[in-house]
């Protein structure tokens, strides 16, 4: 994750959409309603949860807890394992219209890998961007 970023790239990543703050503001507590917009925002940048509060720029924390109108310091109580957070995960995936990867799916990639891919290009890197 990027650590430095400029007013107009926070507010062009990391501004929260009415549709968002909707989905968000169904959580009742503002620990929650931080730590969803936080998995959302951070999901929709990097394809990916963070996995630790330690990971998130405090000034992303900052402009995010901002818009929500609660103190950043809320996030300290947010429970970074357990059925609360897997429950906000599956919240954002759905929401963006996504679901975890299956074995069929990865068994489906490798059969494109070979037959479209692997027949025109044999060097790593390129490999590895296709995938």
């Amino acid at each position: 994750m990027k650590r430095n970023w400029t007013p107009d790239e926070l507010m062009d990543v990391w501004t929260l959409h009415p549709s968002e703050l909707e989905m968000i503001n169904q959580a009742r507590t503002d620990k929650n309603r931080l730590g969803i917009a936080l998995l959302l925002k951070w999901f929709q940048y990097e394809s990916r949860f963070p996995t630790r509060p330690q990971d998130v720029p405090p000034h992303i924390l900052r402009f995010l807890a901002r818009q929500l109108a609660i103190s950043p310091d809320v996030l300290k109580q947010y429970t970074w394992q357990g059925r609360t957070i897997a429950r906000h995960r599956v919240l954002v995936r759905t929401y963006l219209g996504f679901r975890e990867a299956t074995v069929e799916d990865g068994d489906h990639l490798t059969q494109w890998l070979v037959e479209f891919v692997l027949s025109q290009e044999r060097r790593e890197d390129a490999l590895q961007e296709a995938l």
